[in-house]
């Protein structure tokens, strides 16, 4: 079961650790890129944890069995996704990452009402590789959670159909 996610969550973290390389180097594209983002995770849920109810469970696979594995696959996936960001803002561009945070501080300084909403634009201004690292794995694995939720009902009601 573990195995399934594993590869599955792989294959899905490197087809979106590519599309937010892609959208950084061209920014012009980058809603195309967000769709095909979603579109990646539901075809690569429905394939590995169709094969794995094909395979492994003899064609017969529970609605919370379908979720639960498409939910460590989208947790992998993030995983793999976290690295590629850290990666990028670490290494790759880090001069663009700390200006990308420079002028998104000032931006919700600008626009804060209160001195608390001031207080946490100035606190942008620490965020480091590691913490965008750690948002991506909460971000990418929410995302996934919502798309295992129709990934799920679709493997499901497959399977139903035979």
């Amino acid at each position: 079961m573990v195995d399934v996610s594993m590869r599955g969550g792989l294959v899905l973290g490197l087809i979106l650790a590519g599309c937010i390389y892609l959208s950084v180097l061209s920014p012009a594209i980058s809603l195309f890129l967000l769709v095909m983002m979603f579109f990646s995770m539901y075809r690569c849920m429905t394939m590995y944890v169709g094969a794995y109810r094909d395979e492994v469970m003899g064609g017969v696979i529970t609605y919370g069995r379908s979720f639960h594995l498409c939910l460590f696959l989208s947790f992998f996936a993030s995983t793999i996704v976290a690295v590629a960001v850290f990666v990028y803002c670490k290494w790759i561009d880090p001069d663009g990452f700390s200006q990308t945070v420079r002028v998104s501080s000032q931006y919700w300084g600008k626009q804060a009402y209160t001195e608390g909403q001031v207080s946490v634009a100035k606190q942008m201004r620490l965020t480091t590789a590691a913490d965008m690292a750690f948002s991506s794995i909460w971000i990418f694995s929410i995302l996934g959670c919502l798309v295992s939720l129709v990934a799920s009902f679709m493997i499901v009601r497959k399977n139903k159909k035979k």
